[in-house]
């Protein structure tokens, strides 16, 4: 306001002169000295805004990376006091420890959070969350004793790990190798290839990883790949913010967890996608899932669209004789190995059960609307021989065709 006012005031004195000038002698000429005057005025106030705006700029410029050199310095304190924090936890969960020891172990525990709660503030993070994970599954006040115990937690499974920071990886391994198995990696390309590989049966990635490939880009590229969307991802977000937060999941991830994290919750999550999955494949076994949004705990609907292809496939040719496994993998652009993983993954079956299944479910629809023979209805869903159908059909629904027909189902 101050710098407008001034350029009105000189503007009106030029006025002013020229007019007086006008007045005084009536030459023309003091009509062009007024007007270069107020030209001069205008374009020097011009630069000195323009001048002013370049250096307000700069300096803002400077301030927001500062604040941004500060915020990183602070976001990487989070994997360090984490790296600290866990290990003790682990120590006051497991080891027999005297008094003394306690009240020393639980002090260090208590100045690690204060650490992590001031490093959070100072990112413009809610404070009292960051000593524990924020997931969509476990309620992050609850207290340990009362988180449920790991089910079914076996070596069996699979579990890639896909973090830059080594200590980390380490540790993460370390704790994870007791109940799963662990595959590591600190490159988001190399996560790729391994993922192919290695088949893992739950991912757990870092946001940020090497300048090639992040996080956010790992999962969307996972994610929208029909060989690898099945496959559950956590990811490691260091900032408790919206943002960050949606950014991850919007990926398509199925879980995030904020740095840094109590390893016993972290387990539990991972437990609890693990059982979330089962629980999705028995519903694509049993061929429960009639449309995109029974889909329980899917990112996208990828994987229910595959399946439905596969079903659709499989009745519009079941009359016919030459359709086998290798034409369905013809008519779905896969290869066969491909499409055997995909199954399995999802169905826990091969390929050759799961269409007989198929086969299956159509010939109970038929017998229950009771207008087909049972000689008619195994020709109809390609079982050539009714024998054999009868044996196939009471070996499944554990009733013969005809007393499923006349509603005498055991299911």
């Amino acid at each position: 306001m101050k710098i407008i006012s001034t350029f009105l005031l000189m503007t009106n004195v030029a006025l002013c002169n020229a007019q007086t000038h006008q007045i005084t002698d009536g030459k023309s000429s003091d009509y062009t000295t007024g007007g270069l005057l107020i030209l001069g005025v205008t374009i020097g106030l011009l630069v000195f805004l323009i001048g002013r705006i370049i250096l307000l700029r700069k300096a803002q410029k400077e301030s927001e990376e500062k604040l941004q050199s500060f915020v990183d310095t602070t976001h990487n304190m989070l994997t360090p006091l984490s790296l600290i924090k866990s290990p003790l936890e682990e120590i006051l969960n497991k080891e027999t420890l005297t008094s003394e020891g306690l009240s020393n172990l639980n002090t260090a525990i208590r100045n690690v959070e204060s650490l992590l709660r001031i490093a959070n503030t100072l990112i413009n993070t809610e404070e009292d969350k960051g000593s524990l994970i924020v997931s969509h599954s476990v309620n992050e006040n609850m207290p340990l004793s009362e988180i449920p115990q790991e089910k079914n937690a076996t070596t069996d499974f699979q579990v890639l790990i896909i973090e830059a920071d080594e200590e980390l990886s380490h540790q993460l391994k370390q704790s994870l190798s007791e109940q799963y198995t662990v595959q590591t990696t600190n490159n988001g390309k190399e996560a790729l290839e391994m993922v192919k590989e290695y088949k893992p049966d739950l991912i757990i990635s870092d946001m940020i990883l090497s300048s090639d490939m992040d996080g956010e880009e790992l999962c969307t590229t996972l994610k929208n790949d029909i060989e690898t969307s099945h496959i559950p991802i956590v990811l490691l977000i260091a900032l408790d913010d919206k943002k960050s937060i949606l950014k991850g999941l919007r990926t398509g991830a199925d879980e995030y967890v904020i740095k840094p994290f109590n390893m016993e919750i972290l387990k539990v999550t991972l437990t609890n996608l693990l059982a979330s999955k089962a629980l999705l494949r028995r519903k694509y076994a049993n061929l429960e899932l009639n449309n995109p949004n029974e889909c329980i705990n899917c990112s996208t609907d990828i994987d229910w669209r595959f399946v439905d292809s596969v079903k659709k496939h499989v009745e519009e040719n079941m009359s016919n004789p030459s359709f086998n496994v290798d034409v369905l993998c013809t008519l779905l652009n896969m290869s066969r190995t491909s499409f055997y993983n995909k199954i399995k993954a999802l169905t826990d079956q091969a390929p050759a059960d799961y269409a007989r299944l198929i086969r299956l479910k159509r010939a109970a629809q038929l017998l229950k609307e009771q207008q087909h023979s049972i000689t008619e209805v195994a020709e109809m869903t390609g079982f050539n021989d009714p024998k054999y159908f009868r044996e196939v059909f009471k070996k499944h629904f554990k009733v013969s065709p005809s007393k499923y027909a006349k509603g005498e189902d055991q299911n």
